[in-house]
């Protein structure tokens, strides 16, 4: 029997946490049962990423909600592929996707709710956002089934738009927990070369974090940790921002304002994020409600004490003190206080880290996959049964 083929339907090609969750997926499925495609717009790190991995790549804009001609394409790939299922990631696609869906013989369409605060949620018209509410709630009813990336995301969403029942389910993302590189394996020059590339100064504590430059990631919070840390131990510290967005053009001089553009290097995109992890000392998810946090995995699984703002995701993958150490979202001090503890205990730092391996063990993308294998053979054979 030939594999049943699977279209990853995804409305943005940069390459974040939505993403990389469907390169895990794509690379894990067994070939003997699952083929995936995917359609997303045509250029991006994303595209690249899929290429690199020799994931088939149907380029669609994916635009809005009344784009009808990705409508009309994605009807054209589930049509000539003979596409058994279609997985959509974000709002825009899983609603194109149960359109195109809709004019193509119904296959199931399976949905993965990403975010604790969808964009509909932040709106400040309590009408409008009862309405987008009540859409999604219908759109829900519609999927074969609704993937929640953490406990947090499926409490917070069925809170605004309804219990799922059995229709939904957690699957939290995965990452290769093999893949390395890891911390203990880098040679102290090598390090120290890496070091050098960011521009940080011999002799610091390094501290890195890996995000989407957005308001809701804290990075707010991080720089005013720098500043805290600046004062008590001048020269001690110094910390990594990793990664594009919004902010981009304002955090050099939100940093300027707190005298800090000395101790935080803003990288940018960086294109091997896990050299960057193993050279450093310490990791930290600033985020004030994080959805899942597959950075926090990765530091983990490299062999770093991480710090993680207490709220969202991180609750589920950290257990404090033990796997890593929690602080109040927003808390710069209390942050600062975590951030000397991992400094100054040796002792303290290997605790977290044996702990933060045995525990990433949980999210390796080989045993997830198995999960989320399992749900798409559910969903066809429900979409039969119809």
């Amino acid at each position: 029997m030939a594999p049943a083929a699977v279209l990853y339907v995804v409305c943005d090609s940069d390459l974040y946490g939505t993403q990389r969750n469907i390169l895990s997926a794509a690379r894990r499925l067994d070939p003997a049962r699952h083929k995936p495609l995917v359609a997303s717009p045509p250029r991006g790190r994303f595209t690249e990423a899929l290429r690199a991995e020799r994931i088939p790549h149907f380029p669609v804009p994916l635009a809005n909600l009344r784009d009808t001609s990705s409508v009309a394409a994605l009807r054209n790939i589930i049509a000539t592929e003979n596409v058994a299922l279609v997985h959509a990631h974000l709002g825009i696609s899983a609603f194109l996707s149960l359109a195109a869906a809709r004019l193509s013989g119904n296959p199931p369409v399976v949905a993965t709710r990403h975010f604790i605060e969808d964009r509909y949620a932040t709106i400040s018209n309590p009408a409008l956002k009862r309405l987008y509410a009540r859409i999604y709630a219908r759109m829900n009813k519609r999927f074969a089934r609704v993937i929640f990336v953490s406990e947090a995301v499926r409490s917070a969403i069925e809170l605004r738009e309804g219990a799922l029942g059995e229709r939904g389910v957690v699957i939290p993302n995965g990452i290769d927990i093999l893949r390395g590189p890891f911390k203990e394996e880098l040679m102290p020059e090598d390090s120290e070369r890496i070091r050098d590339r960011f521009g940080v100064p011999p002799g610091r504590f390094l501290v890195s974090t890996l995000s989407r430059l957005a308001p809701e990631k804290g990075l707010d919070t991080l720089l005013e940790t720098a500043a805290v840390l600046d004062r008590a131990l001048p020269g001690r510290f110094h910390f990594i921002v990793a990664g594009e967005g919004p902010l981009r053009e304002s955090l050099p001089s939100a940093a300027a304002a707190l005298n800090v553009s000395a101790s935080v290097t803003l990288a940018g995109y960086v294109d091997n994020p896990g050299e960057l992890l193993a050279a450093s000392d310490a990791f930290v998810l600033c985020s004030r409600a994080e959805p899942f946090g597959i950075a926090l995995l990765e530091a983990m699984a490299a062999g770093l004490p991480c710090v993680a703002a207490g709220a969202g995701g991180p609750l589920e993958i950290i257990s404090d003190n033990d796997s890593g150490l929690f602080f109040a979202p927003g808390d710069a001090q209390g942050l600062a206080e975590r951030l000397l503890d991992i400094e100054a205990d040796l002792s303290l730092r290997e605790r977290l880290v044996r702990g933060a391996r045995a525990r990433v063990v949980n999210f390796d993308e080989r045993s997830l996959s198995f999960l989320l294998a399992s749900v798409y053979d559910e969903a066809i054979a429900l979409g039969k049964r119809r």
